[in-house]
């Protein structure tokens, strides 16, 4: 192989090699960043999730590795031919046929031919071999501990992830409240709702999908003014229901504005309608947002819906719930059953819960236990103690045992 050939290769191996100890020292140096922020998070919460640590690290690795590439040595093929001599013992033999030249006379040519006898015998593998540097030998640790950290419990020194939970949870209550109240205004109303493709989507994503419609057949100069007003009355009297069952009020502004700008043909409307449409899809997230990945989150929404079911029950009755009767649990203990029970176990109810107390008529008038067993367990509703997942099937067991005339 020629000098030239071999002065190639050298300088390609030396590039690469100076790459892997870059990327080595980048990576280990997000890794420190990352194991900052995780502990962090661990003491006072930061509300940072796996993704995100990912993201710093290869964020702060490829700004420290621009950085390093502005500072660092430029590979070219005389450094290449420096390392090469060095690392071989050749006394400068490669290093001066490089920057000699053919016009330097006989003694460059002597000098050159020289350096070719010896580069037929030179590998880049002995030149610059890729050992681990430092930095790629701490990286494996530093991952390690990244992982540990990570898997701590939460200190939450101040109390936020606490508080983070807390609002969540009022988050999911006041969106469950929201649902049952617009289930049953929309229908109050005379709002003709759509259910989507699959006939399943709840309150909220049906009137999503009805105020989605009449935002496009308005913005299209579609609407006639008779169902412009006969809509916007419709719109207003529902934002009313919804406002006097305790309906989200951002959600019932947003429909009554609208309501009043369609009546007066005003563009806003539609701006109007798009915002109430986001509110919706607001809060079915906040319906849908109902797992902690964390046990330590789960244990604080525990200890919170607790307290809020504690100051629901104090607030709704002057008995103490040690002390009140407790007739209503026992219509809930087949709920809980179910909540237990695999997905893939049936529930022997077929889908309708009954109560466990037979003498207790499922739908005759007659019993007198119903107003408080129905009330308690939409208090165990309102309070988180019933998981979202399971609130319309309580509701559902509550109406279809409903006494004639209630």
């Amino acid at each position: 192989m020629s000098l030239d050939a071999t002065i190639t290769r050298l300088a390609l191996r030396q590039a690469v090699t100076a790459v892997g100890r870059q990327v080595a020292r980048c990576l280990l140096l997000g890794s420190a960043v990352a194991i900052l922020l995780a502990g962090a998070d661990k003491l006072i919460y930061l509300g940072i999730d796996i993704l995100s640590l990912v993201g710093v690290v290869l964020c702060v690795a490829a700004g420290a590795g621009i950085v390093l590439a502005a500072r660092g040595k430029r590979t070219t093929r005389l450094s290449a031919a420096v390392e090469a001599d060095r690392a071989l013992g050749l006394a400068d033999r490669i290093t001066s046929a490089v920057q000699l030249g053919r016009e330097d006379g006989p003694w460059a040519e002597a000098v050159e031919r020289d350096a070719d006898e010896r580069s037929r015998a030179i590998r880049p593998a002995d030149v610059f071999p890729f050992r681990p540097t430092l930095a790629a030998r701490l990286l494996v640790p530093a991952m390690i501990v990244l992982a540990l950290v990570w898997l701590l419990p939460p200190l939450d020194r101040l109390g936020r992830l606490e508080r983070a939970v807390e609002v969540d949870l009022q988050e999911q209550m006041a969106a469950e409240r929201t649902e049952r109240v617009a289930d049953g205004a929309v229908a109050a109303a005379g709002v003709t709702t759509s259910g989507g493709a699959d006939g399943n989507a709840g309150a909220l994503g049906s009137l999503s999908v009805t105020l989605l419609k009449i935002e496009q057949t308005f913005a299209d100069g579609k609407m006639t003014d008779a169902r412009r007003i006969e809509l916007s009355e419709k719109l207003k009297r529902l934002a009313e229901l919804m406002e006097q069952g305790g309906g989200a009020s951002k959600l019932t502004d947003a429909i009554k504005r609208a309501g009043e700008e369609l009546a007066e043909n005003d563009p806003n409307a539609t701006a109007l309608l798009r915002a109430a449409r986001e509110e919706l899809a607001r809060l079915e997230r906040a319906l849908e947002d109902s797992k902690f990945t964390d046990a330590y989150a789960r244990q604080v929404a525990e200890r919170k819906r607790a307290e809020l079911r504690a100051a629901a029950l104090a607030s709704g009755s002057d008995e103490s719930p040690a002390t009140a009767d407790d007739t209503g649990d026992e219509d809930l203990v087949e709920l809980a059953a179910a909540a237990r029970r695999p997905p893939d176990e049936p529930s022997g109810t077929g889908g309708i819960l009954y109560s466990t107390d037979e003498t207790k008529p499922s739908g005759a008038a007659g019993w007198p236990g119903y107003d408080r067993s129905a009330k308690m367990a939409m208090e165990q509703i309102e309070s988180g103690v019933v998981p979202p997942r399971h609130a319309r099937l309580v509701r559902g067991y509550f109406d279809s045992i409903r006494p004639s005339g209630k």
